[in-house]
């Protein structure tokens, strides 16, 4: 069985063989899950999966995807040699596809005030989505 690891801290040009990054930041965990979806690809086309398959154990936290994460049949395993993937004992994983909007501020356009019932002007805040894509 092979086993590959991704992690917050690992990079997608390590070998995800290690759970850690090593002392000297030169090996350790992937990054992402596609690069883990990748390296198992590259594996059946060099040969197959091993006996017992290919675990990839993802640590705990945020994940975030810029594109999405595809997965076809050419990413599944068999019976004999499954691909799994799963979260790190008791380490939530998050997977998050959003952009995140952190220039919130309260509405001052003048106009807009008037639209909303006094005791809520000073509650309702907004944000530039343009900036954001």
């Amino acid at each position: 069985m092979t086993t590959w690891h991704v992690a917050t801290n690992g990079n997608d040009s390590w070998s995800g063989t290690r759970p850690e990054p090593d002392s000297g930041g030169t090996d350790g965990p992937f990054a992402s899950l596609a690069r883990a979806r990748d390296a198992i690809r590259a594996l059946k086309a060099s040969g197959g999966l091993p006996p017992g398959g290919v675990t990839v154990i993802v640590r705990g936290g945020e994940y975030r995807l810029a594109e999405p994460l595809a997965f076809t049949t050419a990413d599944s395993g068999t019976a004999e040699a499954p691909v799994v993937y799963r979260a790190a004992g008791g380490e939530p994983v998050r997977l998050s596809g959003g952009v995140r909007i952190a220039d919130w501020r309260p509405v001052d356009d003048p106009e807009a005030l008037k639209r909303l019932p006094e005791e809520a002007r000073g509650d309702v805040f907004q944000a530039d989505l343009r900036t954001h894509g």
